[in-house]
């Protein structure tokens, strides 16, 4: 779950970074010709985008405990994203010790993703110990 988390945090990071770098861009000239203590229009806008989240995260606790109930999972996080583009599904699966990630185990997990997810565009990353073994996306 380390791994999971280090992803997400890492995302999200990063994404911050990008909404920094580009709401930042331009502002320096501007700012020097405003006086100190005056806020200009434009620097009013841009502190209200900045602050205002571009997308809400949630969780589906009844599908984590339903990928967790399996013998070959050790840790699930199932992440839903919802943005100005719809809704997108992040789900890190990290695979008990001793287990070896088959095509039957990525079919039932497959299965029970989509009874909760028919028609998303899913993107699932499997683990173990803390290294990435693969990446998908269910269509």
């Amino acid at each position: 779950m380390r791994f999971a988390r280090t992803l997400v945090l890492a995302g999200v990071l990063t994404a911050g970074m990008a909404v920094a770098a580009a709401c930042s861009s331009g502002e320096d000239a501007e700012e020097q010709a405003a006086p100190d203590n005056q806020e200009t229009e434009e620097d009013t806008e841009n502190n209200e985008e900045v602050q205002a989240p571009s997308a809400e995260l949630s969780s589906n606790e009844d599908l984590k405990e339903q990928l967790e109930s399996e013998e070959s999972v050790e840790e699930a996080m199932v992440q839903q994203v919802d943005g100005e583009d719809g809704q997108t599904i992040n789900i890190d699966i990290s695979i008990a010790a001793g287990q070896e990630l088959s095509d039957d185990m990525k079919s039932a997990h497959s299965d029970m993703i989509r009874e909760v997810y028919p028609d998303q565009t899913v993107d699932v990353i499997y683990a173990q110990e803390g290294e990435m073994l693969e990446q998908a996306t269910l269509e």
